[in-house]
């Protein structure tokens, strides 16, 4: 973790104090994934604040897999364990182990960074409408999934409105725009 991913976090704290966070795994065989050929790591997380609280569906790639290697070669032994890591949440200390033994649980998702992605999904509570959000978000004002997609943001845009006010969200996406310009 980076000293801006540190203090990212630290932030976050002073300005939520009382925040609960949750996450449970998900096989991906039973998540909104589960006709993705990729195998993903999917979880339900659940932020608490106050009296109110929000759960969604949250999905990893698997370079979360703290035993991942970016530049190995992809072997059979190497997809089959990422796909037995999706279902189990449990990966091997040798993601190439032929014999896969899964002791270690998941870390669960850095709260940063589910933050960031709510965050980032809560825009389109700032456009007028679903076609200017799909213009400058990169979708298809047309097209029927990328209208559900722009009702789950707007949605999860409300609720963390109503869960954090108007106040705390403007310093949340502030927070998160000088974190993302930082990170580069």
């Amino acid at each position: 973790m980076t000293s801006i991913q540190t203090n990212y976090l630290e932030r976050i704290k002073e300005l939520l104090p009382d925040l609960e966070y949750t996450a449970t795994f998900i096989p991906q065989s039973k998540s909104r994934n589960k006709d993705i050929k990729q195998p993903t790591l999917n979880w339900s997380v659940t932020l608490k604040y106050q009296k109110q609280s929000i759960t969604i569906d949250y999905s990893q790639g698997i370079q979360h897999i703290p035993s991942y290697k970016p530049n190995c070669v992809r072997t059979v032994n190497i997809a089959e364990n990422e796909k037995k890591v999706a279902e189990t949440g449990k990966y091997p200390k040798d993601m190439n182990d032929e014999n896969f033994f899964a002791i270690r649980p998941l870390p669960i998702p850095y709260l940063p960074d589910v933050l960031s992605c709510l965050l980032d999904n809560a825009e389109a509570i700032n456009y007028s409408s679903k076609e200017d959000w799909a213009e400058c978000s990169g979708y298809n004002p047309d097209s029927i999934r990328d209208e559900l997609i722009y009702k789950k943001c707007l949605e999860i845009g409300l609720k963390l409105r109503n869960m954090f006010g108007e106040i705390i969200l403007a310093q949340l996406k502030k927070l998160f725009l000088e974190t993302q310009w930082q990170l580069g």
